[in-house]
């Protein structure tokens, strides 16, 4: 796969895959990120010359024996420098062992449990000022 260094001129000016095909242009700026760029119309409305053009991240995540791609996100939607970032946050979990993927996954799970303890709270709340209320009435 070729290297050179991403700008956002060289990603305005790439010109899309042959149709059927895609293509990986790595930066040499940040180790393992590069753009994939496909035949297909931009999924995100955009202007673009190119096909879709995604950022991507290849590494082995977890215990994995061989390299995978994920996506970090597509060009337009995430800047170049949003993309440089997440990939050096990528680098820096995975040398720790921790796959990306998975820790997005429990801080979603975290995040939801919260929010229905919250709503669960606040039932609780209303509930106890409803009943307050009947007593304070003398409504049994």
């Amino acid at each position: 796969m070729p290297r050179e260094t991403l700008t956002d001129n060289r990603l305005k000016a790439l010109k899309p895959a042959a149709p059927g095909k895609r293509y990986v242009i790595m930066d040499a700026q940040v180790p393992s990120m590069g753009v994939r760029v496909t035949d297909k119309e931009p999924s995100n409305g955009s202007k673009l010359k190119a096909g879709q053009v995604s950022f991507v991240y290849i590494a082995r995540f977890g215990v994995a024996t061989q390299p995978a791609r994920r996506a970090l996100g597509e060009y337009d939607v995430m800047s170049l420098e949003a993309a440089r970032t997440k990939a050096r946050q990528w680098a820096a979990l995975i040398d720790r062992g921790i796959d990306p993927k998975v820790q997005a996954d429990e801080e979603r799970q975290a995040a939801a449990r919260a929010a229905t303890e919250s709503r669960d709270r606040s039932f609780e709340t209303i509930l106890e000022r409803f009943i307050k209320a009947r007593r304070r009435d003398g409504i049994r």
